[in-house]
């Protein structure tokens, strides 16, 4: 029975990984377009 929750757990930490270098990756891109577009 222990088998399935650690196993939804280890996804879900492995997905929420996932999910904050996404957003990492967006707030550094959005930061390198907008030195782009600075005059």
């Amino acid at each position: 029975y222990f088998g399935k929750p650690l196993g939804a757990i280890r996804s879900l930490k492995r997905n929420l990984w996932i999910f904050i270098e996404l957003i990492f990756l967006i707030i550094i891109a959005f930061d390198f377009f907008e030195v782009i577009t600075l005059p």
